[in-house]
């Protein structure tokens, strides 16, 4: 499927190139459409709409909660985490209200948690459904919110464009289907953009510290990110006379009283400060803290990685989107040229010079995955839209095979995504077979008194079982043996036991008791026979045997 949509993005660029060659040698102007006039029509903008609003369903509506299925560990570990709020106050840990999670140890930004709390309060459940909501829902604002902001400050036309392509694109799809607290970055940063471009009065302003505050609590390198970009921000818009010294002090104050138990977790975490509970809420003290993954070095190191990851990385942009995010961002910087010359603000150049500010910062860290880059993507697909703005002006034909071609891409992604991708997530999500085991042990099983023994070969395989039988947190810490081990200069962590659940490494099984129930890897085929051989009668299930 992916070179599929290679060919056909080579073949779109190949075509282009032809027909402006043509175009300028022959002289032959083509047909041109004003899109903007379009677009002041109410029944062509309602046709848009509901186009759109089709493409949302069939790409994240449609077998959402089912696909990915079932949930990855850092999603079971903010879901129940979530349960633990919404019910008892506090998290898994019983910390009370947390300002971050400790998760598996390294750690957790908490926002996401206390969003999806909020809505099991609500509807009443914790289901993968209600558990990936909150990333489903923030995803589609900022969809809305990036229309929002460039039809406000550029124009619809871009706008409209922009909608499109995040709407089809597919590190937008694949994350808004997930449920990681990291993701939530992007969204939030797209929120704190509008409301800070659109700020006038200082009330408003306030409103966009909080929204940049609150940005805060998302993932942990917003606290890298976001000092770069505010200063930048601050800088830019003093120079241009768009925004005064008062105003300025106004949101700095206020992201400051967000940012504030932040900088005392940051502390504690260090080593600088003691004290971890204030009030209702606490700041706890992780066993591991991952400042280290944060270096200078990163950027000469692995930078180019990282670029790679973020541009041609699987299931992030077309291929087709890579040239005209070159002419966007080209334009961009000769806008920044312009605005410095000229000390005049426009909104081409304030989002170049936003897009340098949150690159730079990130880059510092490797990007690994998509969702350590999350923050880029809306940024890249506007100057994307630029691009095409740009290159394709309003020749008629030209947005004609561009909207074709993109909805060829959109469908062979889709297909793949509900085929494919549906098929090899399987191996990535660690619970698949352990949360139905629990399904068919809960099911079948009437002695409530049975110890069951888990093997350890997937992460954290304790947290699916946690959250499948919403176990109180109370009951997992009076029941909760963990084992740390030294690994390469790391504390590591082994969950041993929770409530009447027992964790193992296979390999390394050699007592044996009755009353209990073994769920052992079909490749450890020596511990299979040996239960057999005293008395256990076996059951296939997936990759694993249940030896009762």
């Amino acid at each position: 499927m992916q070179n599929l949509q290679v060919i056909i993005s080579i073949a779109f660029i190949f075509i282009l190139l032809i027909i402006l060659i043509f175009e300028k040698y022959k002289r032959n102007k083509f047909k041109e459409i004003d899109i903007e006039q379009i677009l002041k029509n109410n029944k062509n903008k309602i046709i848009i709409i509901i186009f759109l609003l089709v493409l949302i369903f069939i790409s994240r509506i449609y077998k959402f909660g089912t696909l990915p299925y079932p949930i990855g560990v850092d999603e079971a570990g903010a879901a129940y985490d979530a349960y633990c709020l919404a019910n008892f106050g506090v998290d898994r840990y019983l910390n009370s209200f947390p300002v971050y999670l400790v998760n598996f140890g390294g750690g957790q930004s908490a926002l996401y948690a206390y969003l999806n709390a909020l809505l099991i309060k609500i509807l009443g459940s914790s289901t993968i459904l209600i558990a990936r909501l909150p990333e489903l829902l923030m995803f589609l604002m900022a969809i809305f919110v990036s229309y929002k902001l460039v039809s406000k400050k550029q124009d619809k036309k871009t706008a409209m464009l922009l909608a499109f392509i995040i709407t089809i694109c597919p590190w937008h799809i694949i994350q808004s289907r997930c449920g990681l607290d990291c993701n939530l970055l992007g969204p939030m940063f797209i929120l704190d953009l509008f409301l800070l471009e659109n700020a006038k009065k200082n009330y408003q302003y306030i409103l966009a510290g909080i929204s940049v505050g609150i940005t805060l609590y998302t993932y942990s390198l917003s606290y890298l990110i976001m000092p770069v970009f505010l200063l930048i921000w601050v800088i830019y818009h003093l120079y241009t006379k768009t925004v005064s010294v008062k105003q300025v002090i106004i949101l700095a104050s206020t992201i400051f009283i967000f940012a504030l138990p932040l900088m005392y977790f940051i502390l504690l975490n260090i080593g600088v400060v003691e004290k971890t509970n204030f009030g209702i809420f606490t700041i706890p003290k992780l066993i591991e803290f991952r400042s280290k993954e944060i270096a200078l070095q990163n950027i000469i190191n692995v930078g180019p990685d990282s670029l790679m990851k973020l541009f041609l990385g699987s299931n992030t942009l077309y291929l087709l989107e890579i040239p005209f995010f070159a002419i966007g961002i080209i334009n961009g910087i000769i806008a920044v040229i312009k605005s410095i010359k000229t000390k005049e603000y426009s909104f081409l150049s304030f989002m170049t010079i936003t897009f340098l500010a949150i690159l730079l910062p990130n880059l510092l860290v490797h990007i690994v995955t998509t969702n350590k880059g999350n923050i880029l993507y809306i940024p890249i697909l506007y100057f994307v839209a630029v691009g095409i703005i740009e290159l394709i002006k309003n020749r008629k034909i030209l947005w004609q095979i561009l909207i074709t071609t993109y909805l060829i891409l959109f469908i062979i992604f889709e297909v793949y995504y509900y085929t494919d991708y549906a098929v090899k997530i399987h191996t990535v999500y660690e619970d698949i077979t352990i949360t139905n085991i629990m399904e068919y042990i809960e099911d079948t099983d009437k002695d409530k008194e049975k110890i069951y023994l888990f093997p350890y070969l997937k992460s954290e395989p304790y947290i699916y079982i946690m959250l499948y039988n919403e176990i109180s947190p109370y009951e997992f810490n009076e029941t909760k043996e963990i084992e740390t081990k030294e690994i390469n200069g790391n504390q590591h962590r082994q969950m041993k036991k929770c409530s009447k659940y027992y964790f193992y490494n296979t390999e390394g099984l050699n007592e044996y008791h009755n009353n209990r129930t073994y769920i052992v890897n079909k490749e450890y085929y020596k511990v299979v026979n040996l239960l057999e051989k005293i008395g256990y009668k076996k059951e296939i299930f997936g990759e694993y045997y249940i030896l009762t």
